[in-house]
């Protein structure tokens, strides 16, 4: 399978899509689990773009803001699930 590369908005290196925003997230990822607990965050390059209660949202506002451009939309872990908890995933 081959991975789609692109400049990354510095234009200097070429890079996987994804990879500058897997590592940005990596790298704030404990300060984002405290944080937005629970909600979807959009990361665009090195740029936190907000957090949103839901990953539909997300969607649509990365989507109206960045068009087709690769974004990482993650939904931040809640934390453990306590008895009776509901329990929604949704796949993409």
């Amino acid at each position: 399978m081959a991975f789609e590369a692109f400049k990354n908005l510095s234009g200097t290196t070429r890079e996987f899509v994804l990879e500058v925003e897997e590592r940005y997230f990596r790298e704030h990822e404990k300060e984002a689990r405290t944080k937005y607990p629970g909600k979807a965050i959009v990361v665009r390059s090195t740029y936190f773009v907000g957090a949103f209660d839901t990953v539909e949202i997300a969607i649509r506002e990365a989507t109206e803001r960045f068009g087709t451009v690769p974004c990482l939309i993650k939904e931040i872990d809640a934390g453990p699930l306590t008895k009776g908890s509901p329990l929604l995933r949704i796949n993409i």
